[in-house]
């Protein structure tokens, strides 16, 4: 084999290594990571890392699901319509979401899914990021300053209100 014919060899087989791998099929994205929560008086927010997997495409969102739990983990139930999610529970696009009219002295545990365009066609269950929120641990914070969280409820709060005020005067 001459230096040439070899070279070209090489190259074919780069190459073709290169396309087969970039070529491997979309899949669904590998659950959020890193969960953290601030909770005061008034609201809860949720902020979470994105996948480390985005199963090979930039089209992610996330859902979350709540469950009100009781004292024993088999004692979960929907959050329902009891609780309010700024923007909303479903279809996000950033990391983050904030939940007000929980209630005090109870568990709640949040699954935050990721999503992406191919998700509805994986046959395995979606893998989620789950955190157990007790809503006796008032003013508990896993951020530096958690006065900057304090501003953010307070806006979505007013956000909301605007909301119901727009609504009650169509």
């Amino acid at each position: 084999m001459t230096p040439l014919s070899s070279l070209s060899l090489a190259l074919s087989l780069s190459l073709s290594l290169s396309l087969s791998l970039s070529l491997s099929p979309p899949g669904p994205p590998s659950p959020p990571r890193n969960v953290v929560f601030n909770l005061n008086d008034t609201c809860l927010l949720l902020e979470w890392s994105p996948p480390s997997d985005m199963g090979g495409r930039r089209d992610l969102t996330y859902n979350v699901l709540c469950k009100r739990c009781g004292p024993e983990p088999d004692q979960c139930q929907l959050c329902g319509e009891e609780l309010r999610f700024v923007p909303r529970p479903q279809g996000l696009t950033n990391a983050m979401v904030t939940v007000m009219d929980f209630s005090a002295h109870a568990n709640y545990t949040f699954e935050i899914e990721s999503l992406n365009g191919v998700s509805e066609m994986s046959h395995f269950p979606r893998p989620v990021a789950a955190i157990t929120v007790s809503t006796d641990q008032g003013g508990k914070s896993v951020f530096n300053n958690p006065l900057l969280y304090v501003p953010y409820c307070a806006e979505s709060e007013r956000e909301t209100e605007k909301e119901r005020e727009a609504i009650s005067g169509l």
